[in-house]
Parts: C-alpha cells; structure tokens; sequence
C-alpha cells in the first residue's frame, strides 16, 4: 500500500501548512465564568503569524505520529487539533510539567508565542468561499458533586487565544453532550470522539477541524480512472485513480512530491493536498522515518518547474483513531504522572492534584473527484484522584470463629463460645 501510506502522509501536509475531580466534584464558580454560556468573557487576543519554528515543530509532531503507526492500514492525523487541545492544556501547567509539554508541543518556542500562532490560524482560516476551514475549541467541566474551582486567567487565555467555549454538564449522564459538540463541529464526520469519561475527570478540552476543499481545477470523466493499486504487504486491488497533470514537483530524500491546490477565495487562505511518492523498493515506513520536519516544510515550499508532472490520486474515504498518551508519555512523562503532573494553574479541586487521564485523536477523510472533506477532532481528559469510599470490610464465618451473646448497653456476655467445626 506504498500509494496509500504516502497518501496518508501527504494529507498530514494539508494540515500542516495551514497557509497551514473527578466524577463527582461540582464546581465552583468563578465571579468572571459563567459554565453555561458559550461567549467568553475574555476579549479575543491578536494573533501573530506562525513561524518556521512553529511549522516545523507541527510537522514533527505529525510526522512522528504517522511512524508510531507502523502496521496501520490508513493513516491520518491532524497536528493542528492535537495542538489546539494540547496547547489548551499546557495553559494549565506550571514547572516542569510546562516545560515538557510545550518542548514536546512547540519546539524552542515560548508558550505565548504559540498561543498567538494558534490564534492567526483561527482568525485566517476561512469560514466561507469553495474551500473552508473551521477550528473550534471548548473547555467542559464535570457539574456533579463536590468541588473544583477553574483558575479564571486559565479559562480566560484559553478562550482569548483559542476561542474556548466554556461548558458544562455531569459527566455521570456519559460524554453525550461533548461527543454532540464534536459531532455538530464536523459537520458529523466525527460523531463520536469519547466512548467512555473515565471515572475519575473533572476537565475535557476539546478541539474539532473540518476541513472541504474544492478542486482548483476540477476532474473531466476522461481524468476518472480504474488502476490497480499495490498494498505494502504485495496484495493488489483494482481502484479509482483520479489523473492530472501539475505544474511543479519536489524531491524530499528517497520521494518525489507535489502540490494539487484547491479552490480558493482570491483574498483568502490557499490550500493544497500534497502527495508524496517514495522511490520504487523504498518501505514508507523507513522513508517516514528519514524525513524531519523542517526538511518537509523546505521541499513543499520549493517546487521545481520546467517538467511535465503527471498525478494520480486514489479516491478514498477512511477513519483513523488512536489513544495517544503512550506516544506523548515519552517526551512529556510529567503530564501523565499523578506525583509529578503539575497543573495548579488549571484550578483547584478537593480531593488533590489533577493530571492528564487519556489523549483521544479521531479523523475521517473523504476525497472524491469533486474535492476533499477532512475532520479530526482531540480530547484532554484531566482526571484527578477520586473521592473513594472506605473499603468495604468482609467478615464471613466460613472458619472457626468465636461468638458471645452481650449486654449491648454494658457490654456483658451472656454468653460467648467457639466453633471450630460445623457438622
């Protein structure tokens, strides 16, 4: 499935460029958050264009994610909403804890400086015209029983850089009401993100993206084609291939690349899907694990001319889900460790400190002749530790025992014995 795998990669640079606690602790309120509205209270923040550090540190991240999905038989991933969710997260972090994660996020830049890369990205993705990109965030909090105060200049960065919708309901009653929120966000690419909370939450951060595209230049019905497709283990399927010609290509180590653009508003954002094809006896695998980040944001940037650029693309509609706390847990440990997480910006709750439970990415593509429909969506869940009960205590006497009849006022045995055997 070289075609495939690659295509898989390839969409990863879609995204990439954009140009690129507790069950059980109710909340309480914060004198500038109201849980139930879905209008911030914190003026949006001014964004500030990415840089090539935070470029860089996407594709890495994308990139690395595609290798630690080796045996898959489609692979997507949206670096965007795992920033997004994540970034949102890394607001809540102080210390060591921080630190990791925004490395792990961001590369060498500062927190701030991503928080305002997030925010030019929401502000330039263009929410109508043939092509169009939606980012939304949101922050929900378990309303059930106990206590949890949010920290307000937590929530509010949040929804000034991220545009965070503040909700709430009792994560008793199932992630419905979030699941919902995702659903409605892509357009019901993605209608389910949590099948479960886990007991112990008390904070979900989510993100949703949706991205439609339209072909710049549309396919005829002489460009629709059947072809056989090749998969990695050596199977081979009969496919529709949809056939163009471009007007550059890129080499990017042991592949050749290029550029298919869709449709754009002439003021607006510009997007392509990007296809790169490893040389012939090349594994993806082993060519993903030889590219880096910055070497793929160069060669997509830098297209060479003068040849003609014959392409041909599958069309294929496929979901993709992963849990990605063991992948994360590798260079940001702290984060998911209940002694050394350090989240005290976030709030406060009765029953200690919290940390990150679980990290859920799901996406769906859809790339037909018409264009391309892609969703993705990233839960946070930040579980703390439970309000437990007192172990039950078992007495069964299923061995000898000791007895006595008693006085309950005094104490005094009427009478008392010993069983050592019934018969």
């Amino acid at each position: 499935m070289k075609i495939l795998r690659s295509l898989a990669a390839a969409l990863l640079a879609a995204c990439l460029l954009l140009p690129l606690c507790l069950a059980g602790c109710a909340r309480k309120k914060t004198a500038t958050v109201d849980y139930t509205s879905d209008r911030p209270t914190a003026p949006k923040a001014e964004g500030e264009e990415p840089s090539d550090e935070f470029l860089r540190a996407a594709a890495d991240l994308g990139l690395s994610l595609l290798r630690a999905a080796e045996g898959e038989d489609a692979v997507m991933v949206s670096p965007v909403s795992i920033l997004c969710a994540l970034g949102m997260t890394a607001n809540g972090a102080v210390g060591e804890t921080r630190a990791q994660m925004v490395r792990t996020l961001f590369g060498s830049l500062t927190l701030e400086e991503a928080n305002a890369a997030v925010r030019y990205l929401l502000d330039r993705a263009p929410n109508a015209g043939p092509t169009t990109l939606s980012i939304a965030d949101s922050l929900w909090f378990n309303t059930g029983s106990g206590v949890f105060a949010p920290k307000a200049d937590f929530l509010n960065t949040n929804a000034a850089y991220y545009g965070a919708e503040i909700r709430g309901f009792d994560f008793a009653e199932g992630p419905g009401a979030v699941n919902g929120w995702v659903s409605e966000k892509t357009d019901g690419m993605i209608p389910k993100l949590f099948d479960r909370l886990l007991p112990d939450s008390v904070l979900l951060l989510v993100n949703a993206v949706l991205f439609d595209g339209k072909w710049a230049e549309t396919y005829g019905d002489g460009d629709v084609l059947t072809r056989t497709f090749t998969s990695r283990g050596g199977g081979t399927a009969a496919r529709e291939m949809l056939y163009s010609e471009e007007s550059g290509y890129f080499r990017l180590g042991q592949a050749t690349g290029f550029l298919r653009p869709y449709d754009a508003a002439a003021d607006g954002a510009r997007y392509s899907f990007v296809g790169i094809l490893p040389d012939e006896g090349v594994d993806v695998f082993d060519y993903l694990a030889s590219v880096d980040g910055s070497a793929f944001i160069k060669a997509v940037r830098s297209l060479s001319y003068g040849r003609d650029v014959h392409v041909m693309i599958p069309s294929m509609t496929f979901e993709y889900g992963t849990e990605l706390s063991e992948f994360l847990s590798q260079s940001m440990p702290d984060a998911f460790d209940p002694e050394a997480a350090d989240f005290s910006e976030m709030g406060t709750c009765e029953s200690g400190k919290l940390w990150i439970g679980s990290v859920v990415h799901k996406t769906k593509l859809e790339l037909t002749r018409e264009g391309t429909r892609a969703a993705a969506a990233t839960g946070v869940d930040m579980v703390t530790e439970a309000c437990m009960p007192e172990e039950p205590v078992y007495i069964y006497l299923d061995r000898p025992f000791v007895f006595a009849i008693v006085d309950t006022d005094s104490g005094l045995p009427v009478f008392c014995g010993v069983v050592s055997a019934l018969r």
